[in-house]
């Protein structure tokens, strides 16, 4: 593993792995290799795996791109299921708990 700055300050890593059959490696920010690790532990699949399965579905766009979007997606529909049962959104005040400011 490799350790690079990215523009932003955050911390990239190189990690290679197998996807699809072919050894490649990839360079994310530790916070997308943390995110990859739990998508795929949750999924019973091993981060190759993960990788593998969001390359076959990409068209022409970066792997690293189509990875990002892939878990925005993933924690995106988290947080909708949660939304159903009411566990995630801020709850609103009454009108009796009303703060007026002067």
């Amino acid at each position: 593993m490799t350790l690079y700055a990215s523009a932003t300050g955050a911390s990239m890593n190189c990690r290679n792995l197998k996807v699809n059959g072919r050894r490649t490696s990839l360079r994310l920010e530790q916070e997308i290799w943390d995110a990859l690790e739990d998508v795929a532990r949750r999924r019973c699949l091993s981060v190759s795996d993960l990788v593998s399965e969001v390359d076959g579905r990409r068209g022409d766009g970066a792997l690293a791109s189509e990875l990002r979007v892939y878990l925005l997606g993933y924690y995106r529909t988290v947080v909708q299921r949660l939304d159903i049962y009411g566990m995630t959104r801020a709850m609103r005040p009454s009108p009796s708990e009303t703060v007026t400011l002067q």
